[in-house]
């Protein structure tokens, strides 16, 4: 039965070796999911709302919002091409699918909605 299997992963992930590992536990039609923190600065959104409280104008909340877009596509930009790419690369003849999802708050609640959906059980989690 195919399965789905989360990884969390950050900047000081060893890819390869993860890959290697990953090899000996993936079987065909499998799925992995890649997750990965996504840090946005406190300080800049809330000096933000401070700055719409003060002066009731919204463009330091919307220059925010705006640079924390671009952070977010960055981010998954970077780790499209370091993490996700080679994955597919190595598992694309076993039919696996290849994912990638960025987070933001707590990882115990984004991984308690994969198994309240029926897609992981917690033995699927690889970190």
């Amino acid at each position: 039965m195919a399965k789905t299997i989360v990884i969390v992963v950050n900047s000081k992930s060893k890819i390869d070796v993860l890959l290697r590992h990953l090899e000996t536990v993936v079987r065909p039609g499998d799925r992995i999911v890649f997750l990965a923190v996504y840090q946005r600065g406190i300080l800049d959104r809330l000096s933000a709302h401070v700055s719409l409280m003060q002066t009731g104008l919204e463009t330091a909340v919307v220059c925010e919002e705006h640079k924390a877009r671009l952070l977010w596509d960055e981010q998954k930009a970077r780790l499209e091409r370091d993490v996700v790419s080679p994955a597919r690369q190595v598992f694309r003849r076993l039919g696996v699918e290849v994912d990638l999802n960025l987070y933001s708050g707590s990882l115990k609640r984004v991984m308690k909605r994969y198994e309240e959906h029926g897609e992981v059980d917690s033995f699927d989690v690889l970190r």
